[in-house]
C-alpha cells in the first residue's frame, strides 16, 4: 500500500482525482482545507526583497554564485 500526500490549488483538480482515485480502486481518506494558499507568487517576493535593497552582503552576485556552487558527484564519470 502507497500513502500519497498532495497539495491542490484548484477545486476542479480534485474533482478530477476523487474520480480518478474511484477508478483505480483507491481510497480517499483525508480531504483538508489548510487554508495557506499563496496570494502572490515568488515574483512579487522577490521585486518586495528588491524595493527594501535586495541582499546587502552580497557585493558580486557572480562571484557570490560561483562559492556557493558545488558540482555533483556523478558515479562513473
Amino acid at each position: 500500500m502507497k500513502i500519497v500526500t498532495l497539495e491542490l490549488k484548484n477545486d476542479n483538480d480534485l474533482d478530477l482525482l476523487i474520480a480518478f482515485t474511484k477508478r483505480l480502486n483507491g481510497e480517499i481518506i483525508n480531504i483538508e482545507q489548510t487554508g495557506n494558499e499563496l496570494t502572490h507568487g515568488p515574483v512579487y517576493w522577490l521585486d518586495e526583497l528588491a524595493k527594501k535593497g535586495g541582499v546587502r552582503s552580497i557585493d558580486n552576485p557572480s562571484e557570490w554564485q560561483k562559492e556557493q556552487r558545488k558540482d555533483k558527484n556523478l558515479a562513473n564519470r
